[in-house]
């Protein structure tokens, strides 16, 4: 019996080792008064080693690295991308799924939701537009553009609102910026 035992603890010993690299195995034991096993309770905690909010198992069946928060390299963390229903194996900082005028790493740098629809208010304020990328901005009431807002040649943008867009004195569109604006 005792060699029994001895052999099922070696077992478990070796199982935990093999684990230990995907989670963390406690294994606890009671014994009666005769020194035999009564009972043996195991639970298991995943570890995330990158610290990105998906485990170490999870992102070894999802292709993504385990040691590396963001494994495609586009400044969004694995579990961040994951968790708003984007591929954490494709480069999508610069997409905007929403419509909202704003990437998915602005969204991600402000805390929003990269997929949320359509604003109730937007306020366009301290950005400086300066690629080729075309942006859509939409609210279903007020688009309102701050005088820190410019848009530099080359630049396309469309503005749609439910009710109105607001140009405050100070907005910069600069020669060869292309500017499309429309109330619903």
């Amino acid at each position: 019996m005792k060699m029994k035992l001895y052999c099922l603890m070696f077992f478990l010993c070796c199982l935990s080792l093999h684990l230990q690299t995907y989670a963390e195995v406690v294994t606890s034991y009671k014994y009666d008064k005769g020194g035999y096993m009564t009972s043996r309770t195991s639970t298991t905690k995943a570890f995330d080693d990158d610290g990105d909010g998906v485990s170490n198992v999870d992102e070894r069946a999802r292709g993504t690295d385990p040691d590396d928060p963001d494994s495609d390299d586009d400044n969004l963390s694995d579990g961040w991308e994951i968790a708003n229903g984007f591929d954490p194996l494709v480069y999508n900082a610069a997409d905007d799924d929403d419509f909202d005028g704003r990437t998915n790493i602005e969204e991600f740098i402000a805390g929003t939701t990269p997929n949320n629809g359509i604003n109730l208010n937007l306020v366009l304020k301290n950005v400086t537009l300066e690629d080729r990328r075309k942006r859509d901005y939409r609210a279903s009431n007020l688009i309102q553009i701050a005088p820190s807002f410019v848009m530099k040649s080359g630049t396309d943008v469309s503005l749609s609102a439910g009710e109105t867009i607001v140009f405050q004195p100070g907005f910069v569109l600069m020669k060869g910026a292309t500017l499309y604006a429309g109330v619903k």
